[in-house]
């Protein structure tokens, strides 16, 4: 232990252990004794002490390669890559995915959907009978997915479903939806909007999948009426893991395994199929704003209104500062009257301000009420052009109305382009440097949960979305039923946290590791949970050096694994695992959601180029 404390920093290694880590192999006969490592006679300290300083001198083209990269950290330098590259090429690709989607309605086969199911089983039994040891995963590469880590599938058996991703039927009776798992939501809101309908659960993100939101999550602002996207799932055609498929329903003998498929990421069974809910929707939202200048204020209105029996179709708050905030409260309507038509605001049209921004002028301006009708498109988009509040720190001009006019119909950067464009350098400094965070907790505890990310992050603006947490006895899936006995829901909401800590943007010392413990503890303590498409930190236990991550790597994986398995019920999923099949054919859900690896060690900054 004293060894380990004295070690000298990591800097770039050979072979699967770090340099510091080799140092103290070299230098202590007994641990590499007790840890079975031999070093051979040649290892002595001074070849080891070559190795710290860098395995003799850099090359130039890494030297180029880190001066590119260290531009790109530089704001305005990264700007311009995302204005000259990253918006063009954004926009290039909806030109295309617009084209792609006209001729698909024209080459559709939606008769070949049971020929791609084929295909997908029949690759999932060829793993059965190989005996690979491999864990399988789709083939869709990590930067096309909407979570924020790039985890490599090396260590597993791809199975391709890129072919699922048509638009089986649109029944208007039923009002079901029945699509592939590889729809997006932009695909999805073209057909469903010009016949006047909507999902239930209507998503911001157009680049998110079906089947990405009915195996993870998916929230809106009518969740604390008709509760998040799983719950207006009708049905889920799985593949399992010996090749299976399964229709499950929520009250058919396959009931347990619909119920555990929200939230587990893929670690069930492959989704080939998703029945969801569709609802009629009007031309507009008219949308009230209430402008509250404390806490108090605006928290206990949220909770007010989203237990009311005359909650609005659509409510949300949008936090400016801890006492400041604007409450939005939406309504399906015509906008028929000449005064109503008046007040018809496009907010998502490109030569507008940011929607956020629009909203924080009433703070400014000092107005209690204020209220307008939203195109229905625009409002399901209305943060899409600042992807929230992101794109300020990503090109901070891109608000000003030079560039809005100029630029501005090109659109935002995908989140797609912007994890293409990202290194290890960026996406360590996107975990350390970065907050990206839901947490779900019950809106009982809303106000303490503000005080607590104002101490933790100091980011604003937050998102607040209130949450009907639906009770599914008698099966209980990752998400907990409601505690009160007979009660059928219990109201959480979601906090977004996205950007910037103040400490960092202050250039202070910010520990992104313990801070963000703390949060994950407070939560667990508050029944509650954290999206797990955000960066999850109960993979990791703070220790001085990463040899500890190598010497006590099965019981730290044990404690953490345990932290998740605490947030999440694990109880009917376990079951379910062994009784599909899924147990060695898919990664456990800990497993397929732990951050990089290479993301908990200490490494100097070269080695992240």
């Amino acid at each position: 232990e004293d060894q380990c404390s004295a070690m000298p920093p990591n800097t770039e290694g050979s072979g699967p252990y770090s340099s510091g880590t080799k140092v103290l192999l070299a230098e202590s006969p007994d641990l590499r004794k007790r840890i079975n490592i031999p070093v051979s006679d040649n290892n002595t300290k001074a070849n080891y002490a070559s190795i710290l300083k860098g395995q003799g001198e850099r090359g130039l083209s890494f030297h180029i390669k880190k001066l590119a990269w260290t531009l790109f950290t530089i704001p305005i330098c990264r700007a311009i890559v995302f204005v000259v590259f990253a918006i063009p090429t954004s926009f290039a690709m909806d030109v295309i995915s617009t084209l792609r989607r006209k001729l698909r309605r024209i080459f559709a086969r939606p008769q070949d959907h049971d020929i791609r199911v084929q295909n997908v089983q029949n690759q999932v039994r060829e793993w059965a009978k190989s005996g690979s040891p491999l864990t399988m995963r789709t083939k869709r590469s990590p930067w096309l997915t909407m979570s924020v880590a790039l985890r490599s599938k090396d260590d597993n058996h791809l199975i391709d479903c890129s072919s699922l991703r048509d638009i089986l039927s649109i029944d208007e009776e039923r009002m079901v939806a029945r699509v592939e798992p590889m729809v997006d939501m932009g695909t999805l809101s073209a057909e469903l909007l010009p016949r006047g309908l909507a999902m239930a659960v209507q998503i911001e993100m157009e680049d998110i999948t079906v089947g990405g939101l009915c195996a993870g999550m998916g929230m809106e602002t009518n969740s604390h009426r008709v509760g998040m996207i799983h719950e207006n799932v009708l049905s889920l055609d799985v593949v399992i893991g010996d090749g299976s498929l399964i229709h499950a329903t929520r009250d058919n003998q396959y009931a347990d395994l619909f119920t555990c498929i929200p939230w587990s990421h893929g670690s069930l069974g492959l989704l080939v199929a998703v029945e969801l809910k569709i609802v009629r929707i009007k031309p507009f939202v008219h949308v009230e704003y209430i402008c509250c200048y404390s806490k108090d204020s605006y928290i206990s209105k949220m909770q007010q209104l989203s237990n009311s029996e005359s909650a609005p179709e659509y409510l949300e708050c949008t936090v400016f500062s801890r006492d400041t905030a604007v409450i939005q409260c939406g309504r399906l309507a015509d906008a028929v009257s000449t005064e109503d038509r008046s007040k018809i605001n496009p907010v998502n049209a490109f030569w507008k301000t940011w929607y956020y921004v629009w909203m924080e002028s009433f703070l400014s301006r000092k107005l209690e009420r204020y209220d307008e009708f939203i195109p229905a498109k625009h409002y399901f988009h209305r943060f899409s052009r600042s992807i929230f509040w992101e794109l300020r720190d990503m090109i901070p001009f891109a608000n000003n109305p030079i560039y809005r006019y100029l630029l501005g119909w090109m659109g935002a950067p995908k989140v797609k382009i912007i994890k293409l464009l990202t290194n290890r350098k960026i996406r360590w400094e996107t975990m350390y440097k970065h907050v990206v965070q839901d947490l779900i907790v019950p809106i009982s505890d809303a106000g303490e949960l503000i005080d607590k990310c104002d101490e933790w992050f100091g980011i604003y603006p937050l998102l607040f979305f209130p949450l009907r947490m639906c009770d599914h006895s008698p099966h209980q899936g990752l998400l907990r039923n409601p505690l009160i006995p007979g009660q059928k829901f219990e109201m959480f909401f979601d906090l977004g946290i996205y950007g910037i800590p103040k400490r960092v943007r202050e250039r202070k010392s910010w520990d992104a590791k313990s801070t963000l413990r703390q949060m994950e503890a407070w939560v667990r303590s508050k029944r509650g949970y954290q999206a797990l498409y955000c960066d999850i930190f109960q993979v990791i236990t703070v220790f001085p050096s990463s040899i500890y991550l190598f010497i006590l790597k099965s019981p730290l994986l044990m404690q953490t694994r345990e932290e998740l398995r605490r947030m999440f019920d694990h109880g009917l999923y376990d079951q379910v695992r062994t009784k599909y099949s899924a147990v060695g054919a898919f990664p456990e859900l800990y497993d397929k959601i732990k951050p990089e690896a290479w993301l908990l060690e200490d490494r100097h900054e070269d080695d992240l180029l």
